[in-house]
Parts: structure tokens; C-alpha cells; sequence
């Protein structure tokens, strides 16, 4: 990931409503949190995005590593164009619960009608449970993943029409 690719993600972050986001793979792993009782607010972004400068510096000694599109990243935009009705999409990187508790009834079902701002799952990300709200009001008209499934940023979970 160059330089202009990690600063342009951290204004992505510091723009949106995530709370956490999570990127990892084989040479690098970002961690990002607007969380109060974190070290990154809104100060400490603008200290980060200028420290990816001296941290690019030191990995130029490094061999660059190839920016091939990434084939699952492909498929599952694809997917998520041929849905009729509004996706949910996971906003971070964890592990789907599809219920607040093991014995515990899911939040939503196939075929429910739910009120925009209600939750339909958590999504755990580093033992942080992070409910994920539905962005609009309809029918529950597709699940997209099971009960503790991990998932990925931007995977559609649910549809609703």
C-alpha cells in the first residue's frame, strides 16, 4: 500500500461514521479508532497521516509490493450490484453474530420488518462488540452470512427491500 493509499484511507475513516476500522494483510496492519479513550481523535489523525510519510521512508528499502486487484474484493462488488433492495454491508473487519447471546432469539429474521436505525447484528472486531444499525426501514429480505462467520470490510450481511 503506498503512501497517498493510506492517507487518503485515513481521511475515508475520519470522514465516515465508523468508530473502529481494521485493515491487515501479509506486510501491514492499520489499526484506526475515533474511540475517546483512544490515542487517534481528531488531532492525533492528522499526527498519524503525517507520520505515513516517515514510516513510507522507511519501508522505500523494501521491495513495493504488486497492486493487483484483488479478485474476493471484485466478487463481492459484483454481488452487491445485483441485489434489488438496500444492503447492509459490514463496516469493519470481525466475526458476525446474528444474535446478541448464543440461546439468545436473532436480531432479525427473513421476512421481518424492521425500522431504519435498528440493530441487525454485531459485528466483533479485536473483543469490541460493534452493533451494526440497518441504514434505512423494509423487509428483511436476505441473510448474507451465519452466525460467527468472519467477514470482511464493505461484505454485504443483509438485504432489505
Amino acid at each position: 500500500m503506498e503512501t497517498k493509499e493510506i492517507k487518503a484511507l485515513i481521511q475515508a475513516v475520519d470522514a465516515s461514521s465508523l468508530q473502529q476500522f481494521v485493515f491487515k494483510n501479509e506486510d501491514l496492519e492499520i489499526v484506526m479508532s475515533k474511540l475517546e479513550t483512544d490515542a487517534l481523535n481528531a488531532k492525533g489523525i492528522d499526527q498519524a497521516a503525517s507520520s505515513v510519510d516517515v514510516l513510507a521512508a522507511e519501508k522505500a528499502g523494501q521491495a513495493e509490493a504488486t497492486s493487483a486487484p484483488d479478485p474476493a474484493a471484485e466478487e463481492a462488488t459484483k454481488e452487491e450490484e445485483s441485489f434489488s433492495g438496500q444492503v447492509v454491508t459490514s463496516p469493519i473487519v470481525g466475526v458476525v453474530y446474528l444474535a446478541p447471546g448464543p440461546d439468545r432469539d436473532p436480531y432479525v429474521s427473513l421476512g421481518q420488518t424492521i425500522q431504519a436505525g435498528e440493530t441487525v447484528c454485531i459485528v466483533e472486531a479485536m473483543k469490541i462488540m460493534n452493533e451494526i444499525p440497518a441504514e434505512c426501514s423494509g423487509t428483511i429480505s436476505q441473510i448474507l452470512v451465519k452466525d460467527g462467520e468472519v467477514v470482511e470490510y464493505g461484505q454485504p450481511l443483509f438485504e432489505i427491500s
